[in-house]
C-alpha cells in the first residue's frame, strides 16, 4: 500500500482573505517552529520514502526542513522532489483577489471557487486532475505501490487530490490548518482517507 501525507504549508506573510494561486509568497516569522514539530510526529509514524513539494516557497521551505529532519531521524537520506506540478491551483481571474472582491454568490470564497470546475484563465478540475496523475506517474510510480511518501502543498490542491482519489468532486473543501496533515492510502484499486495520528 501506499501512503500518502498530504500537508498544507505554514502560514503565508501578508492578508490572510487573499486568493494565492501560484503567487510565490513567502511564510510568516517563526515557521520553523511547527515544521519541527510536525517533522517530530510524522517521524514516529514510522520510516518516510519521500518528500515532495510544489516550487513555490510556501511549500518547498518547509519540506527540504522536514526532509532533511527525517533524514537524521531515520539515519538514512529522504528522497526529495520539488515540482510546479505540485502548484495551487492556478486560479487565474481570481488570483490575487482580497475576499471582498469577489462575488461568491453568498458563500465562503475558497468554498465557491474550489467548487468551480472551470476559471476564467486559471486551470479546469480536469487540467489540475491531470497534473496529480502526473505526479504519480513520474515521482510515485517508482514505489511500486508501496511506500510512505509526504507530499507538502496549498490547500485546494490537497483537497482536489483526495476528492480526485476518492473519485467523488461533491466532497466539499476541507479547510485544513496550516500545517494539517491529510492520509490518504492507496492500494492500487481503491483509496481510503485515515485519520493522521
Amino acid at each position: 500500500m501506499l501512503t500518502l501525507y498530504l500537508l498544507r504549508h505554514p502560514k503565508t506573510q501578508g492578508p490572510p482573505d487573499i486568493i494565492k494561486g501560484h503567487e510565490d509568497i513567502g511564510l510568516e516569522d517563526g515557521w520553523e517552529q511547527g515544521v519541527d514539530e510536525l517533522a517530530e510526529r510524522l517521524s514516529k509514524s514510522g520510516p518516510i520514502d519521500a518528500v515532495l513539494a510544489s516550487d513555490l516557497q510556501r511549500a518547498r521551505l518547509p519540506a527540504l526542513r522536514i526532509a532533511g529532519y527525517l533524514g537524521q531521524a531515520q539515519q538514512s537520506p529522504i528522497d526529495l522532489a520539488v515540482s510546479e506540478l505540485l502548484r495551487e491551483r492556478n486560479a487565474g481571474f481570481y488570483a490575487r483577489k482580497r475576499f471582498h472582491q469577489i462575488d461568491a454568490n453568498g458563500k465562503n470564497p475558497h468554498d465557491y471557487i474550489f467548487e468551480m470546475n472551470e476559471i476564467a484563465g486559471g486551470e479546469s478540475r480536469d487540467q489540475v486532475y491531470e497534473r496529480i496523475d502526473l505526479v504519480k506517474t513520474n515521482y510515485l510510480g517508482k514505489y511500486q505501490g508501496n511506500g510512505r511518501i509526504i507530499i507538502v502543498n496549498p490547500g485546494w490542491l490537497i483537497n482536489h487530490w483526495r476528492n480526485h482519489e476518492l473519485g467523488d468532486d461533491s466532497i466539499p473543501y476541507n479547510r485544513m490548518p496550516n500545517l494539517g496533515v491529510l492520509c490518504l492510502v492507496l492500494d492500487g484499486k481503491s483509496a481510503r482517507e485515515i485519520p493522521f495520528s
